[in-house]
């Protein structure tokens, strides 16, 4: 009978070591996380606002639709960490995941500084995603968006002020039936 209550200690013990190690974990990011300075942190690398191709939308205006495609791709070509509820996922995952979001939450999305506010927080535990640099800072992804958004509009053509308007409803977003689908699996909870 020893035997079996040291045994069972043991496993006990050992499952609430690596329970508490992984809270002590979530619970150092959002302990440590700040707001991004305004306009002084961005996503890594730095945006390059001297490529030609990146105001090149062949249409001559920007759109509040351009201006969230330009966020998901910079989030995607990121090398920083995404932090969502306490689990770390990479910029290409942060992106199919905020595209699910809006895929699911677009009528309450009008424009970019609306994505940038009502999609940078967990809807199911109000907890903020957070952003880890490589230089191990950790920031909210609300702020870094927001940097992100003012530095691509004040860089903007001159020439070709942007489009007003509201998105296109759901069905106007380019999401494939698949890219939603695979990512409402893998990420079943918000």
């Amino acid at each position: 009978m020893q035997r079996l209550e040291v045994i069972f200690l043991a496993f006990f013990s050992t499952l609430l070591l690596t329970f508490n190690s992984g809270c002590t974990h979530t619970r150092s990011y959002y302990s440590r996380y700040v707001e991004a300075p305004e306009g002084k942190v961005f996503f890594s690398p730095a945006p390059n606002f001297e490529n030609p191709n990146l105001f090149a939308n062949g249409e001559g205006s920007y759109s509040e639709r351009d201006k969230i495609r330009y966020l998901l791709n910079r989030m995607a070509g990121s090398k920083d960490h995404f932090i969502r509820n306490g689990e770390v996922y990479n910029g290409r995952e942060a992106r199919q995941w905020l595209l699910y979001k809006f895929s699911r939450w677009s009528g309450e999305v009008e424009s970019a500084r609306d994505f940038v506010t009502r999609l940078s927080f967990s809807k199911q535990s109000g907890k903020p995603y957070l952003i880890e640099s490589s230089g191990r800072e950790v920031y909210s992804l609300r702020s870094i968006l927001r940097n992100e958004l003012s530095a691509f509009e004040n860089h903007l053509p001159k020439s070709t002020p942007p489009t007003p308007g509201v998105l296109p409803k759901l069905g106007q977003v380019s999401l494939s039936p698949t890219t939603v689908a695979t990512t409402a699996v893998a990420h079943s909870t918000n």
